[in-house]
């Protein structure tokens, strides 16, 4: 979650990993996620298991490392519960993340699958954003960057004439006007 935040995530990234999720019809299971590293490694040692410590965990290079080691122990000593309610917060925007995919799946189910740029201009501008975020992550697999999405959205508004052109990079595509909707072309798909 602190590793998110630094790099400015959003909800998701906030939510931390999934315990649960699909992806290209398999299911993958974290069923040690919330057990911590000292409880494995006690129970490893009980049980005269023996382990292997990746090499990379020292290396305070990587951003993860410096914050298990050195900003966890000062967040330790500050705030002891800080771990229950941190996991409590990526519970929150787990939560508040799945709303957001239902609303932009039904606000996809309006605007249709590509979007019609009418009727996605009929939306609000929080919820414009919400429904191209989703189309472009669930249909496409393209993560935007918030400026990218931000530019996407701002000629989508301006679009009210035929003969407006759009092309924006998103992610490792493109999403161009074709008509009344907009469509999303992998660098894949060339």
């Amino acid at each position: 979650m602190l590793l998110a935040l630094s790099r400015g995530a959003g909800l998701a990234g906030m939510s931390g990993m999934a315990g649960r999720f699909r992806r290209h019809e398999v299911e993958f299971v974290r069923p040690i996620l919330n057990v911590s590293a000292m409880a494995i490694r006690g129970w490893l040692e009980t049980a005269l298991i023996a382990h292997v410590e990746d090499p990379s965990n020292a290396d305070e290079d990587l951003t993860r490392n410096r914050i298990r080691r050195r900003l966890m122990p000062v967040l330790e000593l500050a705030f002891p519960q800080f771990r229950d309610t941190f996991l409590r917060s990526s519970r929150h925007a787990s939560q508040a993340q799945e709303l957001l995919d239902e609303v932009g799946a039904s606000d996809l189910h309006r605007v249709g699958r590509p979007p019609n740029i009418r009727a996605w201009q009929q939306l609000s501008g929080l919820r414009q954003i919400n429904a191209l975020r989703t189309w472009l992550r669930v249909d496409h697999g393209a993560i935007p960057s918030e400026a990218q999405l931000v530019e996407l959205a701002s000629q989508l508004r301006a679009c009210i004439t035929r003969g407006h052109g759009i092309q924006i990079k998103i992610a490792d595509g493109w999403v161009q006007r074709d008509g009344e909707c907009i469509r999303f072309k992998s660098a894949s798909d060339d």
